[in-house]
């Protein structure tokens, strides 16, 4: 397995740790030989995540992550960059909103019992 770590950049309208967190995974059961990815978002926030879906890096320089915690020994030279799926989303915050492709409709209301 390899200890450098392959980069994913998300398209410009999706943000957020937990799309960040299944993109990762999506990666990693597409890649079974990376052990390391770091997902970056279109504002330049990042994440850097081990197989095992536990956050190893981050853009935030006080963040504490566990002293024992796995570590990629450097940049693979692999990166992707997530084309906009779903021009019509202006914020993909989940992976599901690609195969929701309307909002769910609330249950039409009963008709209104008119008083004689």
């Amino acid at each position: 397995m390899k200890t450098t770590y392959d980069r994913i950049f998300l398209a410009d309208n999706e943000w957020g740790s937990p799309l960040m967190c299944e993109v990762a995974q999506e990666y990693f059961a597409h890649h079974p030989d990376v052990n390391f990815v770091m997902v970056y978002e279109h504002a330049g926030w990042s994440l850097s995540y081990h197989r095992t879906l536990e956050v190893v890096g981050s853009a935030n320089d006080l963040a504490v992550f566990r002293k024992d915690c796995p570590r990629a020994t450097g940049y693979s030279g692999h990166s992707i960059r997530r084309e906009v799926q779903r021009p019509d989303l202006h914020e993909v915050t989940t992976l599901q909103q690609y195969t929701t492709p309307f909002p769910t409709a609330a249950a039409p209301l009963a008709p209104l019992a008119l008083a004689a």
